[in-house]
C-alpha cells in the first residue's frame, strides 16, 4: 500500500479527527507529530498493519502542506529543513 495514494483518504481523517490545526501548531514539528501520532491510531486496522507508526509520521511530516491544504501558506524553507530534519533522525 502506498501511502502517496491514500492522500485524499488521510486529508478526509485530518479534517474529520484532528479538525483545524492553528497556523502556530502546523509551525511546532513536536505538536505536528504527535497530532499525526494520534490519527495513526485512527486508521484502520488494516492500514495500520500494513502501515508503521513511524513511516506514517515521517510520511506525514514530509508531506503536511498537501495534507492540511496549505499551498503557498508554508514557505518552501520550511518545508525543506523539516524535510531535512526528518531525514538525518
Amino acid at each position: 500500500m502506498l501511502l502517496e495514494d491514500q492522500i485524499p483518504k488521510i486529508k478526509k481523517l485530518i479534517k474529520d479527527k484532528l479538525g483545524d490545526i492553528p497556523t502556530d501548531v502546523i509551525k511546532n514539528e513536536v505538536l505536528m507529530r504527535a497530532s499525526f501520532r494520534k490519527l495513526y491510531h485512527s486508521l484502520p486496522r488494516m492500514i495500520r498493519i500494513a502501515i508503521g507508526e513511524k513511516k506514517f509520521e515521517d510520511f506525514c511530516m514530509i508531506n503536511r502542506e498537501r495534507l492540511l491544504s496549505l499551498g503557498n501558506a508554508v514557505s518552501k524553507n520550511f518545508s525543506d529543513t523539516n524535510y531535512e530534519n526528518i531525514n538525518s533522525k
